[in-house]
């Protein structure tokens, strides 16, 4: 399914009906958009992780590794974070 879209004088697109009900979306519903050379991928995004897709679920545990790595729970802490659960909830949205 290949559409063709205008970028308007905002810089928004509108996505074609056929499009938004493939992804099971409607109005007001976040998607995520995830950008790769030279295309941007559109998923569905509901409530926490879970339906983000695998490759970037392990992007951002990369990400974090790299930003966190060693004794993480001390960062959490040096950062105002309570618990890396806090943490964990506020990047989901809880």
């Amino acid at each position: 399914m290949t559409y063709i879209a205008t970028v308007d004088h905002e810089g928004q697109i509108k996505l074609p009906q056929e499009i938004l009900e493939h992804l099971g979306v409607s109005a007001n519903v976040q998607v995520e958009l995830e950008a790769t050379e030279g295309a941007v991928k559109v998923s569905r995004r509901l409530a926490g992780e879970a339906t983000m897709s695998l490759e970037n679920r392990l992007k951002r545990a990369k990400d974090a590794i790299e930003k966190y790595g060693g004794p993480v729970r001390e960062q959490f802490l040096a950062e105002g974070w309570k618990s890396v659960d806090e943490y964990i909830d506020d990047m989901r949205g809880r």
